[in-house]
């Protein structure tokens, strides 16, 4: 039997605007870990990257449209007041 996968997910919050928008989901704990460590130091002042666990494979392909991933966020991102989600416009392509 294999092991489960250690999947995260990655959002990116602004404390000044209690935002948050999803930066990636379904991601390997590792790659996550590498992320973060790339991401981080390009990041505004206020702002910060938080890495959630995932207990399964998300279907959703785009991190940004996933309602199970909006929902971790709202469970396990310990921010108080509760932050919002920040929405931005698509542009066609």
């Amino acid at each position: 039997m294999s092991e489960p996968e250690h999947l995260k997910l990655i959002i990116v919050y602004d404390a000044n605007r209690n935002q948050y928008s999803v930066s990636a989901h379904n991601v390997q704990a590792g790659k996550a870990e590498q992320l973060v460590a790339q991401w981080n130091p390009h990041l505004v002042a206020g702002c910060s990257l938080i890495m959630l666990d995932q207990t399964k494979r998300h279907k959703t392909a785009e991190g940004r449209d996933c309602r199970t991933c909006r929902k971790i966020v709202a469970r396990s991102a310990n921010l108080s007041p509760k932050p919002k989600l920040e929405r931005k416009e698509r542009r066609n392509k």
